[in-house]
């Protein structure tokens, strides 16, 4: 090996194109990933998008529940004797009558919590 002037130099030379292959090899990499950088950046983005729209359709359910609810309210008020108020002959955890309505109510808001996935709906509202 050493009786040959350019011995050294083949081994130079295949320890340059070593490095370019790992360089590549290294390049290629990187650039997988950045593009799984942006997929992730992208789909980060769309999820936020996602989570602005539910929340906006939260507040607008928000909005009509409380719509509703001064709507019985005002309701509820001048209307004394109507059949919605009388007593439905359940009771709540205190005692208290349950009106027509609130029987509506809680049937109406378990079902559709039920159907939403909700499997214990009495203890998401009052009872």
């Amino acid at each position: 090996m050493f009786d040959d002037p350019n011995a050294g130099l083949g081994m130079v030379y295949a320890a340059a194109a070593q490095n370019r292959r790992v360089a590549q090899e290294v390049a290629q990499t990187a650039e997988q990933n950045a593009n799984i950088a942006h997929a992730w950046k992208a789909e980060a983005e769309r999820l936020a998008a996602k989570v602005a729209e539910l929340e906006r359709a939260l507040v607008v359910e928000k909005a009509h529940a409380g719509g509703l609810d001064a709507s019985l309210r005002v309701f509820i008020e001048k209307s004394p004797t109507s059949p919605a108020r009388a007593d439905s002959g359940r009771r709540d955890r205190k005692g208290a009558v349950k009106t027509i309505s609130r029987i509506a109510y809680e049937s109406a808001f378990d079902r559709i919590a039920l159907a939403g996935g909700i499997t214990r709906p009495t203890e998401h509202r009052a009872d």
